[in-house]
């Protein structure tokens, strides 16, 4: 999970990079998700996006955010997003696009 640099708000949805995390049982033992890091999956049979994050509200996976970074501007743009009611992404947004230096 990406450290902020500042204390979070008690409600704000945290990053959980499961990128890296190859213990797939693990993944739908903990959270009921069957993650699957879509990077190398043909674009047609993609179903959350390129490199779609997951998205940790306390202790459940409320969504996922596929962020892309547009290096050019320093920007990143958010592709696509899939949150369940009632929860928000974008202090998590602001928080990887700090940590990956760009706006």
């Amino acid at each position: 999970m990406l450290a902020a640099a500042e204390p979070p708000s008690p409600d704000a949805a945290r990053w959980l990079i499961l990128a890296r995390l190859r213990q797939r049982r693990l993944t739908q033992r903990l959270w009921d998700l069957d993650y699957t890091w879509e990077v190398y999956t043909p674009a047609h049979k993609r179903t959350r996006g390129y490199y779609a994050l997951p998205v940790l509200a306390g202790d459940q996976l409320v969504g996922h955010v596929d962020p892309k970074a547009d290096r050019p501007r320093r920007h990143l743009i958010v592709v696509s997003r899939r949150l369940r009611r009632g929860h928000q992404a974008a202090a998590a947004v602001r928080e990887l696009a700090q940590f990956l230096g760009l706006r």
